[in-house]
Formats: C-alpha cells, sequence, structure tokens
C-alpha cells in the first residue's frame, strides 16, 4: 500500500499559468518505478521553463530515496522522495506526489507499507 508523508520544505507557490505548465510536466512522468542512477541528474525532463531534476539519493530508516525536484532557476515549485527498486504499481502515485507538493509547499516522500 502507497502511502504519502509531508513534511516543511522550501517550496516556491506557483501562479496558476506556471500550475499548468508544472501540470503538463507531471504528466510527463511515465513511471512507477525508480532504479538506482549514479549521480544527480539536471534537465531529465522539461516543459517550458520547468524542469524535472534528480537531486540526489539518500538512506533513511533502511530504505533508499531517490530526491526529485520541479524547479525553474533556483526556485523548487515541487518537491518528492521516492523509494528506489519499489514498484508502485502506478505512475499515478508518483503525479499524485508531484501535485500534492506543488498546491501544499511541502515535501512529499512516498512510503510503501
Amino acid at each position: 500500500m502507497v502511502k504519502f508523508r509531508q513534511s516543511s520544505g522550501n517550496i516556491t507557490s506557483a501562479s496558476n499559468k506556471q500550475e499548468k505548465v508544472i501540470n503538463k510536466l507531471i504528466q510527463k512522468v511515465s513511471f512507477s518505478k525508480m532504479a538506482e542512477g549514479s549521480s544527480s541528474r539536471s534537465n531529465w525532463k522539461r516543459e517550458g521553463d520547468f524542469r524535472l531534476d534528480i537531486q540526489g539519493y539518500f538512506n533513511d530508516g533502511g530504505v533508499r530515496y531517490v530526491n526529485l525536484q520541479i524547479q525553474t532557476g533556483g526556485d523548487t515549485y515541487s518537491h518528492i522522495e521516492v523509494p528506489v527498486g519499489v514498484e508502485l504499481g502506478s505512475t499515478g502515485h508518483i503525479q499524485d506526489a508531484f501535485e500534492m507538493s506543488m498546491k501544499s509547499g511541502s515535501i512529499v516522500r512516498i512510503l510503501i507499507d
């Protein structure tokens, strides 16, 4: 079962126009499992001025996570943490986490029960 946990973060509020572009970028997410990469990766996916970046990997509580952020310039508009190597069953979980982060202004971590 997939759950979401929110924590405070430095997330920039998006205007209605920016939200539309960010939502198009979120819809480009077409994976339900994140594999381990070797390093950070900027401009992984793009839409207009916005980019989806892999900011790096970290361990917490015995689980490996990847830090994904939607950014433009130096501002972050959505920030999620996805467990590495775990099949989530649907691309919708990652898309939902990005949207939740953008709307709430929080970092959203995907948890697996």
